[in-house]
């Protein structure tokens, strides 16, 4: 019986042996075979799709961005165009070339500029930004940060792209055209033909059949890139051969015209039946449609109201008059879509969401090291701090308000600039707490915020910041600059620290153009830092100079920051400062006469230009102070000139005639000081471009043709950066007033800070403060609008307050971690941040003394007025 039993096992045993064995070896055989061979077959589809989809996306972005670039620069070059040609009819006499509608032409390319510009600015990742992340965390713990922003941004940008749609198909239902702006004959044509493409429904054969010499023209220029950057030297540029460009011009519009099929596919807008909205073309006969019984009618109706006193009207004889043709003749028929000139808001957020979710999922990005003083608690590793900074901090914050009971609109702000803070692009830390306080306080739909946003836009003023940013593009290109340089080097001749006032006078008459501080500190700079070391100025005494000089292209008009303030702050005491008016005098408090309440540009430049020259002046006695003869611990270089003063001079001079009347021009127009030629801001910009492209292309002939697309595509994007985040802030602006939290703001201040001077101290101590963490762009878009009205209840003179502002956050350009010119010139000038923070000490406590001047003395900014 055991035995039998033993048996039965083993044979058991056996068989399960056996069982297992060809199990094992068929999965093996199966597992090194066929598996193995479908799992590498598999991952190597995958991965090839992965890379395919991946180049395709890069190529399509690729050919988008020329496209958005040769948009924007022939836009730009027709914003100029419209704007100098209506100032030259309206000014010239003699010149009777009037495009109707072109300012409001110039308008609207603003508008796609701008959006463009933003887009663009996405692709090469220049939005505007707090980099608190870079200085703080470590590279790791940065590039998550950034990664978590990227996304935050592609789903807010997403989701602002419906709110921009339904903005659309409102003006495409209603059939609004653009105010003031008739759609001209030529424009038909492409209108029609561009709305009956998008409107049609789009065609999959069409789609599929542009995929393909799409595809093939990335795979040639693909092939070509790499092949020439074998042949390529390192120290060589790339350039594209004829051939090149004529497939990268084939592939712009290719891929243009299979984004707008993309678009016929995917948007299907309806009307209130629910039916499908076809293009029926426009017609600019406006007598299309009318009989000839109910023209006749119209004739006689309209005879009998001009002549209704009963004489009888005069023979129509000669000139056909009849209201046919005047209808005929007439611009008022069709107007320009306005959902045409809208199509770009959606556009530009779709491609925004698109690239920031590519940025987000990639991880690449350049983390600036840490530079400057550490802003840190010592003793703490960089991993406690990653992990205080990046996450515990926030979520207590957000944590401890929500368990608090805060507000729906104290969170808001908080979180609004938290997201600031972890380095999000400032335009999604302003439309974030734009959509939020419109959709969670005043429960109404985001799709407000999108219609505020394009109805901000309708201001002229707007186009004077792509011009003047063009125009400070166009001269940092070309030789302006050096010439400028030259002139007022030579009219320091021999005196004794000569180069030194020269660096100073250098920025201020760079600044009078440019209006821009960083490219002030770039352009003079670049020139001026060499020749001071060369002639043996103390290090630190050049750098300081000419850091603090060229913070003078904030307050030295034209500048880009008073036309922001004037337009951001104008429209907040317009609406508020009516309810400060005393019924009895019909004053404002202090005495003020309503007529401030209009703040403009102008208003601003000329304010400024008193306090600008008075910085300039202490800058310079205190150079002379550096300079002087009797100081011992310096030996200057002997200044050394060809022939005497007055011919190195006048050879100077002659040599930049033409860049030295550029300033004149301007300034002279915009104060009206020459005659009959008198500029507003934006006809002074618009002028301001087409003399320096005379001057570079044809006068100096430093900027090549062939480099103006580049000049121009990089305005944009600057532009771009700016003008989303303008927009965006003034639909926040339009919530704040609504809510009355200006005002409220100032009886709060008033009910508890009595004094003027009070309330000047505490303003000063707060801009200092802010100028050390913000940028003056953001510091006006988001802080002015409230602070204006409180300056006004206290009887402070609006433009007064605007050029304290001004030269508030002038000192901020000097102030970590936000001190913008101080990494410019850390970069420029190839020194260490903490150089130039001790470099910049001296002269950072005059601008503090000139500031404290302007502030007590009113008379300073507003002599002038």
């Amino acid at each position: 019986m055991y035995t039998a039993v033993v048996r039965f096992f083993d044979a058991l045993e056996r068989v399960i042996t056996a069982v297992t064995d060809g199990v094992s070896g068929a999965w093996r055989g199966f597992r090194d075979g066929p598996l193995e061979h479908f799992l590498f077959a598999l991952i190597l589809v995958i991965t090839g799709v992965v890379v395919l989809v991946q180049a395709a996306f890069e190529e399509l972005d690729r050919l988008l961005a020329v496209v958005e670039k040769g948009l924007i620069s022939v836009a730009l070059l027709a914003m100029v165009a419209l704007s100098f040609l209506d100032y030259l009819r309206r000014e010239v006499p003699g010149f009777d070339l009037e495009i109707q509608g072109g300012p409001n032409m110039a308008v609207v390319l603003m508008v796609w500029v701008g959006f463009l510009g933003a887009s663009l600015a996405t692709r090469q990742r220049k939005h505007l930004a707090v980099d608190a992340t870079d200085r703080i965390l470590s590279p790791k713990a940065a590039r998550l940060v950034k990664r978590f922003t990227a996304l935050a941004a592609a789903v807010f940008c997403w989701h602002f792209t419906d709110f921009a749609m339904a903005l659309v198909e409102e003006s495409l239902l209603s059939g609004a055209g653009q105010d003031g702006l008739p759609l001209w004959d030529w424009l038909a044509g492409p209108v029609n033909f561009v709305a009956a493409l998008v409107l049609s429904g789009g065609s999959a054969l069409a789609l599929a059949g542009l995929a393909v010499p799409l595809g093939f023209a990335a795979i040639w220029r693909r092939r070509w890139h790499a092949e020439a950057l074998e042949r390529t030297r390192p120290d060589e540029e790339l350039t594209l051969p004829s051939i090149a460009q004529a497939v990268d011009a084939f592939s712009a519009v290719a891929g243009l015209a299979f984004m707008l099929l993309l678009v016929a596919t995917l948007w299907k807008p309806t009307n209130e039946a629910g039916e499908p909205i076809s293009w029926e073309p426009i017609s600019l006969d406006a007598t299309a449609g009318q009989s000839a019984a109910d023209l006749k009618k119209l004739d006689a109706e309209l005879d009998a109201l001009i002549f209704d006193t009963g004489t009888p009207a005069p023979a129509k004889s000669g000139a056909d008059t009849s209201v046919e043709a005047l209808l005929k003749t007439s611009s008022a028929g069709a107007k320009f879509p306005m959902w045409l000139a809208q199509a770009v808001i959606p556009l530009s957020f779709a491609l925004m969401a698109l690239r920031f979710l590519g940025i987000a999922l990639v991880g690449r990005f350049d983390i600036a090291p840490v530079t400057g003083p550490p802003v840190m608690v010592q003793g703490k590793s960089r991993g406690a701090r990653d992990l205080i900074f990046a996450g515990l901090f926030p979520g207590i914050i957000l944590g401890l308000g929500a368990t608090l009971g805060m507000s729906t609109g104290t969170l808001i702000l908080v979180g609004a600039l938290l997201l600031l803070l972890t380095g999000a692009p400032l335009f999604l830390g302003v439309g974030v707490a734009a959509v939020a306080c419109v959709t969670l306080i005043q429960d109404i739909s985001a799709f407000t915020v999108a219609k505020d946003m394009y109805e901000a836009v309708k201001k002229e003023e707007l186009l004077a910041i792509p011009f003047f940013v063009l125009a400070g593009n166009i001269m940092t290109k070309g030789t302006i600059a050096d010439r400028l340089v030259g002139v007022a080097r030579a009219a320091m001749g021999r005196l004794p620290g000569g180069l030194g006032l020269a660096t100073i006078f250098s920025c201020a008459l760079f600044a009078a153009i440019s209006g821009s501080s960083p490219v002030t500190v770039i352009a003079v700079g670049s020139i001026m830092f060499p020749m001071l070391i060369r002639e043996r100025y103390p290090e630190r005494y050049s750098l300081g100079v000419l850091t603090s000089a060229g913070s003078l292209g904030i307050i030295i008009p034209p500048s880009v920051p008073m036309i922001i303030y004037a337009i951001m702050v104008g429209q907040t005491l317009m609406s508020v400062g009516k309810g400060m008016i005393d019924p009895e005098t019909g004053l404002l408090p202090g005495g003020l006469e309503t007529s401030v309440l209009q703040l403009s540009p102008n208003d601003l430049f000329i304010a400024g230009i008193l306090p600008g020259l008075f910085i300039a002046g202490v800058l310079a006695v205190y150079t002379l102070y550096q300079t002087r003869p009797t100081r011992k611990d310096i030996d200057l270089a002997p200044v050394v000139f060809e022939g005497g003063y007055f011919a190195n001079l006048l050879r100077e001079v002659k040599r930049s005639w033409a860049s030295l009347l550029l300033p004149v021009l301007i300034l002279g127009g915009i104060y009206g000081v020459l005659g009959p030629l008198r500029f507003t801001v934006t006809e002074a910009a618009a002028v301001a471009v087409v003399y320096a492209l005379l001057v570079e292309l044809l006068f100096h002939r430093e900027l090549k043709p062939k480099q103006l697309p580049k000049v121009l595509s990089e305005s944009g994007v600057m532009m771009g950066s700016l003008f989303l985040i303008i927009v965006l802030a003034i639909a926040f602006n339009k919530f704040l007033a609504e809510q009355y939290i200006p005002q409220d703001a100032a009886a709060w201040l008033k009910a508890n800070v009595h004094a003027k001077w009070q309330f000047l101290i505490l303003a000063n101590l707060f801009l200092l403060a802010l100028g050390c963490v913000m940028d003056i762009i953001s510091a006006i878009l988001i802080v002015a609008p409230l602070l204006a009205p409180i300056a006004l209840q206290y009887g402070i003179h609006p433009v007064h307050f605007g050029i304290m502002f001004i030269v508030n956050l002038e000192l901020g350009y000097l102030t970590p971690p936000m001190g913008i010119n101080l990494f410019v010139s850390s970069t420029v000038f190839e020194r260490s941040v903490i150089e130039v923070i001790r470099a910049t000490i001296p002269f950072f406590l005059l601008m503090l003394f000139c500031l404290m001047v302007i502030a007590l003395v009113p008379g300073l900014s507003l002599a002038l007025l």
